[in-house]
């Protein structure tokens, strides 16, 4: 019975996406990134959110870390959120924009 309630809980979390790192919101319109961040946090009890810029290089660290133990922990949600433009109040972050401020991101990465 243990056994197979793992084995449901695996797969379970591999469908909500659990096992990789990705982005939320990628090739989307960036408004959909704080509703998709709230969705994720409700389908998951464990979530691992990294805030990151492409243009700072420790953030390019902590990715291919991220990406390692992602397949290592299936009980933990990984994504990522680019917060590029986050700090333009005008909306250049979108979504972004909102996680931030609520959040209180203030250092990258995150």
């Amino acid at each position: 019975e243990q056994m197979k309630k793992e084995q449901q809980n695996k797969n379970k979390w591999k469908a909500q996406g659990h096992g990789e790192y990705s982005e939320l919101a990628q090739g989307q319109d960036t408004r959909d990134v704080a509703r998709e961040f709230f969705e994720a946090s409700k389908r998951s009890d464990r979530l691992v959110v990294h805030f990151y810029r492409s243009t700072t290089p420790s953030c390019d660290i902590l990715h291919a870390h991220l990406q390692k133990l992602a397949p290592k922990h299936l009980e933990t949600r990984f994504v990522k959120i680019n917060v590029e433009g986050a700090d333009d109040e005008r909306g250049g972050g979108g979504g972004s924009f909102f996680l931030v401020e609520k959040l209180g991101i203030r250092v990258m990465p995150t």
